[in-house]
């Protein structure tokens, strides 16, 4: 059985201790991150909300499955070897109420396995709070996730707000999720300046990216 399987059913069967000992140990052999977020994480959160869309598990289950992928993004910042600062730093978001953030935390752990300074700001954080960071902070990146359309006019406004900042305060941004629909949706109608349709698309981007001083 795949191990993305096997995770997935310690999921199913509330095996969450299996379930961690799982994933620390594939995390711990020959395998970098970037796999170990697109085919077990992600696809495992994919399977996960079909089954909840066709009533096999209930909201309950589906939120505590949830709540454990989060705790084990979190637990795997302990094991990424030191990297090199380059001087970069970048900046997490959902945009509006935006709630799912799972994949931004993944985004973040491949930016600190590079050397990143990270932000990670969370959801409903509003633009005037936003902007005063941004005039404190010198932040090169920002990566926003949209998952639901309904969230599309919020995330039109806030890149908005962040191009209307003075040059030297403007981050680029990266945009992502399932409710843009391509790179011209990205870049001509919402204004960001570089899409990333996948987690692996985001990788490439980070490696392309040496220096921000």
């Amino acid at each position: 059985m795949k191990i993305q399987q096997q995770f997935l059913q310690h999921l199913l069967q509330e095996e969450e201790e299996e379930a961690q000992k799982l994933i620390m140990q594939y995390h711990l052999g020959p395998h970098s991150l970037l796999p170990l977020f697109t085919e077990v994480f992600v696809p495992t959160l994919t399977e996960v909300g079909d089954l909840w869309e066709k009533g096999i598990i209930d909201i309950t289950r589906e939120h505590l499955i949830s709540h454990v992928v989060d705790h084990l993004i979190a637990n795997l910042e302990s094991s990424l070897p030191e990297s090199p600062n380059i001087q970069c730093s970048v900046m997490f978001m959902p945009p509006g109420a935006e709630e799912h953030q799972l994949i931004l935390k993944m985004a973040e752990q491949l930016f600190k396995a590079n050397g990143w300074k990270t932000y990670y700001m969370g959801r409903s954080i509003p633009i005037s709070s936003l902007e005063v960071f941004l005039k404190e902070i010198k932040v090169d990146l920002l990566v926003l996730s949209v998952t639901l359309e309904k969230h599309l006019n919020s995330t039109e406004h806030l890149i908005t707000a962040i191009k209307s900042l003075p040059a030297i305060e403007q981050p680029k941004i990266v945009i992502g999720g399932s409710a843009i629909r391509d790179k011209q949706h990205a870049l001509q109608q919402l204004g960001a300046n570089e899409y990333s349709p996948s987690l692996s698309a985001l990788n490439q981007l980070i490696k392309q990216i040496k220096n921000c001083a």
